[in-house]
């Protein structure tokens, strides 16, 4: 699969050496499969008997992405919401990160 996206920002400011001001991003675009094939697994657990997960078939869909972001010179938080066109529905997710330099 390769995903293929374009992306657009605005800051409530100018980035510095002491900081990034409150900026929104969001990206858009769509997962294209190029090709290949999803097989059968077959595992078992310790003792028991063998089973078979079946994945489904990956599919070409839409996706989409907003995120906020702050920081500062040795820290960032970013909160994030997701969406994703999947095998006959859209999966939604939800992400908050925050970093920081030692």
């Amino acid at each position: 699969a390769a995903n293929t996206t374009l992306t657009a920002g605005w800051s409530a400011g100018r980035s510095s050496n002491d900081g990034r001001p409150l900026t929104i991003e969001l990206e858009g675009g769509r997962r294209n499969r190029l090709s290949g094939k999803l097989g059968t697994t077959t595992a078992s657990f310790a003792g028991g008997s063998p089973f078979a997960i079946t994945p489904a078939e990956i599919k070409s869909g839409w996706l989409g992405e907003a995120r906020v972001l702050f920081g500062g010179f040795d820290y960032t938080w970013q909160l994030a919401g997701s969406a994703e066109q999947t095998v006959g529905k859209t999966d939604f997710s939800l992400r908050a990160s925050f970093s920081l330099a030692f």
